[in-house]
Order: structure tokens, then sequence, then C-alpha cells
């Protein structure tokens, strides 16, 4: 069952969505200049988002286990998203020689274990510890309780963010 009343905010994000892969595919064209190959990786990555959460947004309420599934496949393009940005500005800017193969390859695997964290979360709890509905509608929002793992991901998430922010800045 559709949820029509999201229906502008779907559009939205799915809007995102289609210029996300617009510059993605832009980006990759010209992946000789320094950084375009993570941009295009980026975009592909905010796409992700944008599109999950068009679909999220229109899943009603009253199909739970469909809205937080959709939820689950935007985290995906969420846990990514901030590590590829921090990929971008470091090669963008000449900034990089830090990123070695095994540095690449600790920063991916955090990215890796929060989406581990969250398709398994039915069986452990240890990323959302309470699900609920804000009320029987179906245009009902999903109300996600956090545990304490997922906010020592979200310190990292924004870590990431901030440190993109500062190679750009500096």
């Amino acid at each position: 069952m559709l949820v029509t009343q999201n229906w502008p905010y779907a559009m939205i994000a799915f809007s995102a969505a289609v210029i996300g892969c617009g510059l993605a595919i832009y980006a990759w064209r010209r992946r000789a200049v320094r950084g375009a190959g993570e941009f295009a990786l980026l975009m592909m990555g905010v796409a992700w988002m944008g599109a999950t959460s068009a679909v999220e947004a229109l899943i009603s309420a009253h199909a739970l286990d469909a809205k937080i599934f959709a939820t689950k496949l935007y985290l995906i393009g969420g846990a990514s998203v901030p590590l590829l940005a921090l990929l971008f500005t470091a090669r963008y800017t000449g900034r990089d020689r830090w990123l070695t193969r095994p540095v690449r390859i600790a920063l991916w695997a955090m990215v890796g274990i929060e989406v581990f964290l969250v398709f398994t979360n039915d069986w452990h709890a240890l990323y959302w510890n309470d699900i609920a509905l804000t009320s029987d509608a179906a245009d009902a929002r999903v109300i996600f309780g956090h545990s304490a793992l997922n906010h020592v991901l979200a310190i990292y998430t924004y870590g990431l963010t901030a440190a993109s922010i500062v190679l750009l800045s500096v």
C-alpha cells in the first residue's frame, strides 16, 4: 500500500537520485581528473540515498517490515557517503598520501560493520534497540530507538564529515 500524502517528498528525493546519477555519469566520464572517480562514487551513494528515501516515504506504515527494510537499504548509502566524501576531498585537494590501502580497508571496515549491524539488527538490537510507530495511520512515521553503539557509529560518521570539511577549507 502506497502513502500518497508523501508523494511530494518522494518526488524531491527521487529528483535528488536522478541528479546524483547524472553527476556520477558526468564525473565518471572525466575520471582522468583528480578526484573525479571518487566524486562519481560519492554521487552514486547520494543517488542511492535519494532513491531509497523516496521508496521508504511511499511505503505504508501498515507494511512495517517493508518500511524498515527500505530504511536498511537507505543506510547502505548513509554509511558510505561520509567516507566517500572524505575520499573525494582528500583526492581532490591532493592530500591523499595518508590513504594507504590498510587505512582505506580500516575506514571501509567501519562502514561494513555498520551495514552488517543494520541488517542483522533483528537478532541483536545493537543498532536500533526499539522500533515504534507514531500512530496507527498509514502515513505514520517510524521511530527508531538508537543504541549506544549507534551513537558511536554516528560520532565516526560525523568525524568523517568534519574531516572532509577541514580538507576542503584548509
